[in-house]
């Protein structure tokens, strides 16, 4: 069952559509230049963050239209357990928009590949990283999808890179979704200021360079992790980053006090 339904987005189906369709006639839908392998999306409540997801899923949706996806969606624990990446890897995923199918076989084919991920339905209980996710798949895909969903506990780069690793073995046709907010609980200027930073190490695919950007300029991106593999597996396939939107809860409350930041970044093969 949902566990932030009605808290981080509304409890009812209605209410979800109507407030998704409203960030959707904002966007004008980002041209990439080729093939999309994966996105950065944030995970914050939808009135504050669900405009910049909406300008990710769109993306993708121009490029892919009406075919079949598979999304394999890892996010954090923001409680920090279980430390291995857990799995969710069969049954179905119910939300206040339906079920969501899960995609029993990548998670098969995960398990089997990989050293440090377990299968932990339990692990996701509680968490929304992911959970805030669905909805929007839902809604855009319209049930035409199943998913994946792996939940970090440890994010270091050892264990983001070998999860990266196994997850390139997989070598399967899969969007991967990187659920992370970036800075939080400060001004407003100074998220800018440190996401940028961060940003700028993220599209130019600098895996190390990202990690001392997190501990020298202190920022507080939640789902690191989870960009990690992402970057790690586009660098891998020589694909490209870029960013296609960014906001702050601020942008929203007109709270510059002390915001979060927001961004939506694809991960993409150029066309040759």
């Amino acid at each position: 069952m949902p566990s932030v339904a009605g808290y981080f987005y509304p409890n009812d189906p209605g209410e979800i559509r109507s407030l998704l369709s409203s960030f959707q006639r904002k966007i004008q839908p980002r041209s990439i230049p080729g093939r999309i392998i994966g996105a950065v999306v944030p995970h914050a409540g939808y009135i504050y963050s669900g405009l910049t997801a909406m300008h990710a899923y769109m993306a993708i949706l121009g490029k892919t239209g009406n075919r079949p996806l598979r999304f394999l969606v890892v996010g954090p624990s923001h409680q920090g357990y279980p430390i291995y990446p857990a799995v969710y890897s069969s049954g179905s995923w119910v939300t206040p928009m339906g079920v969501a199918e899960i995609d029993s076989d990548l998670g098969r084919k995960l398990l089997s590949r990989s050293g440090i991920a377990r299968p932990d339905p339990d692990g996701h209980e509680g968490e929304h990283s992911i959970e805030v996710q669905i909805p929007i798949l839902q809604y855009l895909f319209d049930g035409n999808f199943k998913f994946l969903p792996v939940q970090l506990g440890d994010q270091g780069m050892r264990v983001t890179e070998r999860l990266a690793e196994e997850i390139l073995k997989l070598e399967e046709d899969f969007i991967l979704i990187a659920s992370s907010d970036l800075n939080h609980y400060e001004p407003q200027e100074i998220t800018n200021q440190k996401d940028d930073a961060l940003i700028s190490r993220v599209t130019s695919l600098d895996h190390d360079g990202f990690y001392r950007t997190l501990a020298d300029a202190g920022v507080s991106a939640c789902g690191y992790g989870a960009i990690s593999v992402l970057m790690y597996v586009t660098r891998k396939l020589k694909g490209r980053m870029v960013l296609i939107h960014h906001s702050t809860s601020g942008d929203v409350n007109r709270d510059f006090r002390s915001v979060v930041g927001y961004s939506a970044i694809i991960a993409y093969l150029p066309d040759q």
